[in-house]
């Protein structure tokens, strides 16, 4: 194809009128087309543009690009630079960076650009060819150029990161701005600015507590502003936006949820109970809540409330490893709250039916029930009913509850389990 391309050219030189001279010579910014006052005659005004910029651009593929230059050059000779700058000057270019000529290849961008100043593909070049020489000014500068005529997400992300790389996180904060004020619900942009915001030494909340006030009535914007405050243990602060919060959405479960996990972690427990409450009279057949309810009981030491939800937890569904976990917890822990030093037999007889319930939730798949299980066999001597503990009780009875054993331990009331009793050392 090439020799077939340079014989047609060869044959067709000395019949053409127009001419132009022949190397690139930088004069305010523009390129020319001279060399050593030869000149380069536009071989034949019939050839399409489209076919001579075709022509150089396959030189190129062909990596023949002294062959791309002069065809190029052939290219504008004809004028067809007029309509097709893009094309013609994205050959020169890239063919003179393969022959290590960065002046001509600047030059050549300029030059397109002088045609076609707001031609993407072009501005494209600039860019690439700014950061391939490593002119940071410049590929600043192209990139807010092109942001004026493409604002997609992308060249906001890559004006941010050339920013952020240079450490320019004031004009970092001012591009992410802009790139927020367009584009509201792109996560990237509010991360991006939380930590421009960081290296600034700027309050990162700044920026979640701004978009929550402008859009008041988005539940994900303000929900994220309170949620990462409470990440950041920032609980009353998380708080006073999430009770913002329910005056206008007071019926949603997921806020509900959240702020009660928040009162949780901020010691509230009785405003936790309260919402737990609300929630299970929403959603009745969440067995999470229930077990929640009974947990936050449990650290409150009201064990009999903490059981009366266990227990409904259970019974809604008695294979189900969590609520299994929690009644095994909640004996383990009232033991560990009611009794002294030295275990009775009472408090041993819990701790049997806390051992149960273990064994039946790692049955069900529960790992975390594994320790205790471990724990109760390498402590059983000690911790669970023995044939001397039993021997001192004056019963017939086979089984017995703790209140049973000793009916002035109303600390173990509530419990309703029996335990058998052990008659041999068999």
């Amino acid at each position: 194809m090439r020799n077939i391309l340079l014989f047609f050219l060869t044959i067709i030189v000395f019949s053409c009128s127009s001419s132009i001279e022949t190397s690139y010579e930088k004069q305010s910014g523009s390129l020319d087309v001279q060399n050593n006052n030869e000149k380069i005659e536009c071989e034949d005004d019939d050839i399409p543009c489209e076919n001579l910029s075709i022509w150089a651009n396959e030189y190129f593929e062909e990596e023949e690009y002294e062959d791309a230059i002069d065809g190029a050059q052939q290219a504008l000779a004809c004028n067809c630079a007029v309509d097709y700058a893009a094309d013609i000057f994205s050959v020169l270019t890239r063919s003179y960076v393969e022959i290590g000529d960065d002046i001509e290849a600047t030059n050549a961008i300029n030059k397109g650009l002088s045609y076609e100043p707001e031609n993407i593909e072009l501005v494209e070049l600039a860019v690439w060819n700014s950061k391939r020489m490593n002119d940071k000014d410049s590929e600043i500068e192209n990139l807010e150029f092109l942001l004026t005529l493409d604002n997609s997400i992308n060249n906001f992300k890559r004006l941010s990161d050339v920013y952020r790389k240079n450490r320019m996180y004031n004009d970092q904060v001012r591009i992410i701005k802009t790139w927020i004020s367009l584009y509201p619900n792109d996560d990237i942009a509010n991360q991006e600015l939380k930590l421009a915001y960081n290296k600034l030494g700027k309050d990162e909340f700044a920026i979640d507590k701004e978009r929550c006030e402008k859009n008041p009535d988005n539940f994900d914007f303000c929900f994220n502003y309170a949620s990462n405050l409470a990440k950041s243990a920032r609980f009353d602060e998380s708080l006073k936006e999430f009770v913002k919060m329910a005056k206008k959405f007071p019926s949603n479960e997921k806020l509900m949820l959240k702020t009660a996990e928040v009162y949780l972690d901020n010691y509230n427990q009785n405003e936790a109970l309260i919402l737990f409450k609300k929630l299970i009279r929403m959603n009745p057949d969440n067995i999470s809540y229930l077990i929640e309810l009974s947990r936050i009981y449990q650290d409150s030491e009201k064990f009999r409330d903490a059981h009366k939800w266990a227990k409904k937890a259970l019974n809604m569904s008695n294979t189900n490893a969590l609520a299994l976990l929690n009644y095994a917890q909640l004996f383990k822990n009232s033991v560990e709250s009611c009794s002294d030093e030295e275990l009775k037999l009472e408090d041993k007889a819990v701790y049997e039916i806390s051992y149960k319930y273990y064994r039946l939730a790692f049955k069900q798949g529960n790992k975390e029930s594994k320790n205790m299980i471990e724990w109760f066999k390498s402590n059983k001597n000690s911790v669970l009913p023995t044939l001397e503990d039993w021997f001192l009780v004056d019963t017939q009875e086979s089984e017995l509850r703790p209140i049973d054993i000793n009916p002035n331990r109303n600390c173990y009331s509530w419990v309703e389990q029996s335990v058998d009793k052990i008659i041999s050392g068999g």
